[in-house]
């Protein structure tokens, strides 16, 4: 992953804590994490509604479960 331009960070495991809308940034640069092929970093997202119906991204969250690290 490279942030701002500077040298790619890895690291082994990333913990993701977000609640509501608080995804909507976050869901990017995770997707970027799964789709880059040499990243091995290990995701752990901890995500959080007030109910299932609040669930934004519900789908793509869902398809992510297929990656080996999420």
């Amino acid at each position: 992953m490279e942030i701002l331009g500077t040298s790619p960070i890895n690291f082994e495991t990333f913990l993701w804590i977000c609640i509501g809308t608080g995804i909507a940034p976050m869901y990017p640069i995770i997707n970027e994490i799964l789709n880059n092929e040499d990243d091995e970093t290990v995701i752990t997202l901890m995500f959080g509604c007030r109910s299932p119906s609040e669930i934004i991204f519900r789908e793509q969250l869902n398809s992510l479960s297929s990656y080996w690290n999420f």
